[in-house]
């Protein structure tokens, strides 16, 4: 259901675009830089993106085909984050930040262990999650990502510091890849379709 959802409701040649024209390998680019360029690590543009798109296309698979619900349920709750990992939360923001983003766009459940500055950023950023969900195509839903990441990324680089860490070159380290073929219907087609 979920991989046919892709199919029903994005446009991947409108994702790829996106990716290619914010993405950076120069660390300062998205670090010292970033006032002025506004790009960011292919890891994290694909995990913003990634799990943005798969919230908004969960959201309008349920909405529209209710009998899915369950089975992505027992996926996102099973699968992408099985019994256990909640052991890890509470000690990283960016961690945190990862695993609660994540969650908010699929609709899941909240955690009470999650870092307080985390639950801040999210929570002032929600009417922008809450929006991607509902978002009428692809193109409008990464121009809300986009919006999202501006707002949180400063913040992020603060915890990159504090952590003493960099992002991973591996853009699918944090979410699966969904930059292959060349699916989906044309930006005006999946619009009629979310809302048919």
């Amino acid at each position: 259901y979920h991989e046919v959802g892709h199919v029903l409701f994005d446009h991947l040649p409108s994702y790829r675009e996106w990716l290619q024209g914010n993405a950076t390998k120069i660390k300062e680019e998205w670090s010292d830089q970033w006032d002025t360029h506004k790009k960011y690590p292919a890891s994290w543009l694909q995990f913003f993106g990634n799990f943005g798109l798969d919230g908004r296309m969960e959201n309008l698979l349920t909405l529209q085909f209710p009998f899915t619900k369950d089975y992505q349920d027992f996926v996102n709750y099973h699968w992408i984050y099985p019994d256990g990992h909640e052991t890890k939360l509470g000690q990283s923001p960016l961690n945190d930040f990862r695993h609660m983003y994540s969650h908010r766009v699929l609709g899941m459940n909240d955690y009470t262990t999650w870092h307080p500055e985390v639950v801040d950023l999210i929570n002032a950023n929600q009417h922008l999650i809450d929006d991607l969900r509902i978002a009428t195509s692809t193109k409008a839903c990464l121009q809300i990502i986009s919006e999202l990441m501006e707002n949180v990324w400063p913040k992020i680089l603060e915890w990159f510091e504090e952590e003493q860490q960099e992002p991973s070159d591996n853009p699918n380290e944090y979410s699966h890849d969904m930059t292959q073929g060349d699916w989906g219907d044309s930006e005006e087609e999946t619009t009629a379709n979310a809302q048919e």
